[in-house]
């Protein structure tokens, strides 16, 4: 039975949200692997500058650049 253009655009949505589901754990594990040998202290500055530049990121919370 032939699929709609609707089902599959369906399905290819499906597998790249499980493809960047799968990046996003991946990239999870990888900095926690990194962030995990420093002080606490270290490890706050370094997650509160990546924050901070991620929020300067979005409109209306970042810099009215």
């Amino acid at each position: 039975m032939p699929r709609s253009p609707l089902g599959l655009v369906a399905i290819g949505s499906g597998v790249l949200l499980k493809r960047r589901q799968s990046h996003m754990v991946t990239a999870e594990e990888n900095i926690r692997s990194e962030l995990v040998d420093l002080d606490p202290i270290a490890r706050a500055q370094i997650l509160k500058s990546i924050a901070g530049d991620e929020l300067r990121k979005m409109p209306f919370l970042g810099s009215s650049e």
